[in-house]
């Protein structure tokens, strides 16, 4: 049904003057609603992740043919289960392990992209691979515990290297993420004195 134009102030004018003045005028509100704290059991995602990762410590390191150095070291939850890679020669992975008071506690195997695939077809190489001598690679380490060293080795270009990760924790510990009254494995006594990298 068709209202002619003339006709439509006629209609509107009741409906309009039966609404509240501050409708009229402020139109709608937009608000935020209030926060409402969702215990761990009732969260999913929470729950999920908390059984499929542990403790541990990202680690971004760039490779440069026989030589290792560590750019970034970073707290954080990894995942419990991790594909191994396998290979030999420019195929071979890289591998860290982590050690914490001379103990070791953890290894990751993590693909090294020292191999990879042009995909450029206007280059003379046409999609040809290539070997790269310079990589960043990224090793998620799970660690139960605050990690002093980690020694890197990546087979491809005879790199090795020991590095000190124990100024990763320092931001964290000084922050007080340790619950009060509880000894926290990633804060052994003066990891918040370490200077971050």
């Amino acid at each position: 049904m068709r209202i002619p134009s003339l006709l439509l102030p006629a209609v509107l004018a009741p409906l309009l003057i039966s609404l509240p003045l501050a409708a009229q005028t402020e139109g709608p509100k937009i608000r935020d609603l209030p926060v409402t704290p969702v215990a761990d059991a009732d969260d999913p995602v929470n729950r999920y992740v908390a059984t499929q990762t542990v403790d541990g410590l990202v680690l971004s390191v760039t490779i440069d043919g026989p030589n290792v150095t560590l750019d970034q070291a970073v707290p954080a939850r990894v995942r419990k289960t991790v594909r191994r890679p396998t290979g030999t020669g420019d195929y071979a992975p890289v591998t860290a392990l982590g050690f914490a008071g001379g103990t070791r506690i953890s290894e990751a195997i993590v693909a090294d992209s020292v191999v990879r695939a042009l995909d450029d077809w206007n280059t003379p190489h046409q999609g040809a691979l290539v070997r790269v001598m310079r990589r960043q690679i990224v090793i998620p380490l799970a660690a139960s515990r605050a990690l002093d060293t980690v020694e890197v080795t990546a087979p491809a270009t005879g790199a090795h290297a020991t590095l000190d990760v124990r100024a990763a924790y320092a931001e964290y510990c000084r922050a007080g993420m340790a619950a009060p009254g509880r000894e926290n494995p990633m804060c052994p006594a003066g990891a918040g004195d370490q200077k971050p990298r």
